[in-house]
């Protein structure tokens, strides 16, 4: 609907008094402009052109719509409208109107003559142009008239291609907003939003509205959201869904006067898949993710289709050891108590001693990939690196990888301070001959947690508040569980290939494990091909069978089977770290010829029913919570098909639907349940902004102003390679006798990077080479008044200890 609409027809230009002019009725009085205007799709254009004769000769029912009649005169001439003075009559009602051409008057000179402004000067846009348009009430007919308009301007009209640039023709419609809040919900970030609406208008140019127009629509919803407090909001929010989610849990600290300290959450689904899928715990903090540069920490898993499942979700004051004490019980007393039996981190230190205290009977595994890094950057020879790169995952005994590693020392010549002699003191936390036997899914590093940061990225930048931090994590486990609902489904309504022999043992296996661990027993079973049965031996039902590979008798794997309990296990321990039965095991199984999978060679947390609740698992009498917990994910699961089923029809959905509602109805009779209301969270301060690892980034007035300076001199237009002061070159690598310093030498540097940038560092180079500051032992004969002096001209001055 067009801005001059009235009623429900399309707007129309009438002759009151000749053939090009025109007035407007207004039926719907009662509406406002503004609602009429945002109607309007931004991507519409009105080829209705509206020219000075047409204003001469037109009447107006109200004074807005005058208004806007001039702006599209000014639009379709190429400047823009500002409103000026206005009169009214002795009853205090509006009569007279003025409007001018934005250009219109001069910047006062009192801008020019101000000594201490600190801002550089706005561009002019002010010509002094005499272009206006001044309407008045005809008291007779009640109608507003154009009595005055200026039509010549002293300045150049802008150019059809700019005009949409002009505030005046600028405005965002109800359609556009609608669109944008919906993207912006989704996580879109606002310059992808411009770009998508600017791909529907067909470019930029056909937008009524700009980049800058989409931020300030946006800017008050987000204000209005932390308008007491970002640390307010966000807790707010995680309550709100606790509301929805009974399980969910948030847990906060308090420091300096309330101020939010630590923060950790978690909903129901999180926790219910930690009761099935948290014996493998991988963790890592991230940066870069709030405006307060705090730690995010994320806990995650593997679970059945060997898809990333997160587990919680935390934003800690610091890294120290107590703070990670303090979200490791957090998270212990939240996830049931359970313990993980591996811990998977990048290797730090506080980390380390946490779960130590925490977790006492967990294995505590360092990323492998982060130590690969390491090892990269500390030994320079290729082969010392492969040849640690055989000890970190080779597959050997505890013994083999001793005698290989004092070998290794041995060949290398490695010094009593290496490295790698740090590393061998916790080599049960990455090397393969000691974690063998440890179950880990397949979990080696912390890439999924890593994966989760670089998915984040797309949603959230550094500057964003604590709750748009919430918000976009929901986000993000929102597609992780979108990936398992689409894996779930294949693994349950799709058949695997069989394309090996041991057909009966196969179809076993593929009717219960998923469809992505189905293919690694599959290559478990196509080894059996290349083995040989060498004999048995034993008493009574434990028999002790002995497999070796073909043509290498050499080396014998030794198969305990049970035949009472029909318990098969091998002591290349395979199946107890991926879960999953070794070659060996299957070719016992085909000498015994034993086609269906013992129930205990089959890990429930690779089945395809694995978060599928089991009477007999826990008892309700004795863990309540842990019960509730399995329940509770028992029937969301269970339940996904089930809403698959009743939403393909009408009739269906009402039948449903009904019936959900009667039992919850019973149910809360039954169980006297009263509603929870929530408490109002209050009296909580934001977190405290704190200086971050790495550096900074630069200012970027500073860095404007930014010039290219010698470091030897300290002077602008050359640099060192070009410089020729060889004078204060030799002074500043000599001492006061002309003789060349010994030794090295201490320089007083900035530390890491600041938001300074060469030139200040070209000071310090120029201040040290006129008080001889790089002569050898500088440091303790510089006198008191010296340091004084660089202090005080050296910005963050800093001196370096030897």
């Amino acid at each position: 609907m067009d801005e001059f609409s009235s009623g429900d027809q399309a707007p129309e230009w009438t002759s009151s008094s000749s053939d090009d002019s025109f007035s407007y009725e207004d039926e719907d009085s009662h509406q406002d402009v503004e609602n009429i205007d945002n109607v309007e799709s931004s991507i519409e254009k009105d080829d209705d052109k509206v020219t000075a004769t047409m204003l001469w000769s037109s009447e107006f029912d109200k004074e807005v719509h005058a208004y806007k009649a001039y702006v599209k005169y000014a639009r379709d001439m190429g400047f823009a409208v500002r409103k000026r003075d206005l009169s009214r009559d002795k009853d205090g009602n509006l009569n007279r109107k003025y409007y001018v051409c934005n250009r219109q008057g001069t910047r006062d000179p009192k801008h020019y003559r101000l000594l201490d402004r600190k801002r550089n000067h706005k561009p002019e846009t002010r010509t002094g142009c005499k272009a206006r348009c001044f309407i008045y009430l005809d008291k007779l007919s009640m109608k507003w008239r154009v009595k005055t308009l200026e039509e010549e301007h002293n300045h150049p009209m802008i150019p059809e291609q700019f005009v949409h640039l002009i505030s005046n023709h600028r405005k965002l419609t109800e359609a556009d907003k609608a669109r944008i809040v919906c993207m912006k919900e989704s996580g879109f970030q606002t310059s992808q939003i411009v770009g998508f609406l600017a791909k529907l208008a067909s470019g930029y140019s056909n937008l009524n509205f700009t980049k800058k127009d989409v931020y300030n629509f946006i800017d008050p919803d987000r204000r209005a959201k932390i308008e007491n407090g970002d640390a307010v909001a966000a807790i707010s929010y995680l309550q709100g869904k606790a509301d929805v989610d009974p399980m969910s849990v948030a847990r906060y600290t308090l420091v300096n006067g309330n101020k939010l300290g630590n923060l950790f959450w978690a909903d129901g689904l999180m926790i219910n898949d930690y009761q099935y899928f948290g014996d493998v715990l991988a963790f890592d903090s991230t940066y870069k993710k709030n405006r307060y540069n705090k730690p995010v920490v994320i806990f995650s898993g593997s679970n059945n289709h060997r898809l990333t499942c997160i587990f919680g979700f935390a934003v800690l004051a610091n890294e120290s050891r107590d703070t990670y004490i303090w979200l490791l019980k957090e998270f212990l007393d939240v996830m049931m108590n359970k313990e993980p039996s591996v811990v998977v981190t990048d290797g730090d230190d506080q980390m380390r001693q946490a779960i130590k205290e925490v977790f006492p009977s967990t294995t505590h595994r360092h990323c492998a990939w982060h130590i690969e890094k390491n090892a990269n950057s500390h030994i320079n020879d290729r082969s010392l690196l492969d040849a640690f790169k055989v000890s970190m995952y080779a597959n050997m005994m505890v013994p083999q990888f001793e005698a290989y590693w004092e070998e290794m020392i041995q060949k290398f010549d490695i010094d009593e301070d290496h490295w790698l002699l740090t590393k061998y003191a916790n080599k049960a936390m990455w090397a393969t001959a000691y974690l063998c036997g440890k179950f880990s899914a397949g979990v080696r590093t912390t890439s999924r947690c890593e994966g989760i940061n670089s998915f984040l990225k797309r949603f959230i930048k550094s500057q964003e508040t604590l709750l748009a931090l919430v918000e976009n994590l929901e986000r993000v486990v929102k597609e992780y569980r979108n990936n398992e609902l689409v894996a779930q489904f294949k693994s349950m309504y799709s058949k695997s290939v069989l394309t090996t022999g041991l057909d009966s043992i196969k179809q076993a296996a593929a009717r219960v494990y998923t469809a992505e661990v189905f293919p690694e027993v599959k290559d478990q079973l196509a080894k059996v091909v290349a083995l040989k049965h060498v004999g048995k031996s034993g008493m009574g039902s434990n028999i002790v069978h002995c497999v070796a590979k073909f043509r290498r008798l050499g080396r014998l794997y030794h198969v305990l089977h049970d035949d009472t309990s029909e318990r098969i296990e091998c002591e290349c321990q395979h199946s107890q770290q991926s879960g999953i039965p070794c070659s060996h095991i299957f070719c016992v199984m085909r000498h015994e010829d034993i086609c269906e999978l013992p129930e205990h060679l089959v890990l429930k947390r690779w089945r395809k029913e694995a978060n599928a609740y089991l009477n007999e698992e826990v008892d309700d009498g004795k863990d309540p919570k842990r019960a509730f917990a399995l329940w509770y994910g028992s029937l969301w699961s269970g339940s996904i098909w089930m809403n698959f089923l009743v939403a393909k029809t009408t009739p269906t959905y009402r039948h449903t639907i009904g019936c959900v509602n009667g039992i919850i109805k019973d149910l809360e009779k039954r169980l006297c349940l009263v509603e929870n209301v929530s408490r109002p969270v209050k009296d909580i301060q934001d977190l405290e902004i704190v200086k971050i690892r790495g550096a900074p980034k630069l200012n970027k007035k500073f860095k404007g102003l930014k010039t290219r300076n010698c470091s030897r001199c300290g002077q602008t237009g050359h640099t060192r390679r070009t410089c020729h002061n060889v004078e204060s070159e030799k002074h500043c690598l000599t001492g006061d006798n002309g003789s060349e310093g010994e030794g090295h030498g201490s320089r007083f540097e900035t530390g890491r990077h600041n938001s300074h940038d060469d030139d200040v560092a070209a000071k310090q180079g120029s201040l040290s080479s006129k008080f001889g500051l790089y002569s050898a032992g500088c440091d303790e004969v510089a006198s008191d008044s010296l340091k004084n002096i660089c202090k005080n001209s050296i910005p963050n001055y800093i001196t370096v200890p030897k």
